[in-house]
């Protein structure tokens, strides 16, 4: 059994490669997964109203949660940038050097 680290810019970013996510489950891999932003640009696709940054947050990390959950993905951690201000600095770095580090993804 292997650890599997997804990366992604966005909550939604790993439908993208949700096919070999499951195939990797069925092989009894661990999936984990670290997003950067919390997806908070945009509009709802449910109600296909737009609504305020902190709302459309929330929306994407719940949705997030339970994709993740259908994928069965063990862990996931959010870096918490917004969307469109994604920046490198000291401070994430270390966080997911640790996260890397810790798991030692296949």
């Amino acid at each position: 059994m292997a650890n599997i680290l997804t990366i992604s810019a966005h909550p939604d970013d790993h439908l993208g490669c949700a096919g070999t996510l499951f195939k990797l489950k069925e092989k009894n891999h661990h999936l984990y997964e670290i997003v950067l932003t919390a997806g908070n640009e945009g509009f709802n696709r449910a109600t296909k109203k737009i609504v305020n940054n902190l709302e459309m947050k929330t929306i994407r990390l719940t949705e997030f949660k339970k994709a993740s959950k259908y994928l069965g993905t063990k862990k996931t951690w959010c870096m918490g940038f917004d969307d469109l201000d994604v920046h490198y600095d000291k401070e994430t770095m270390f966080k997911m050097v640790k996260i890397i580090r810790d798991l030692k993804p296949q």
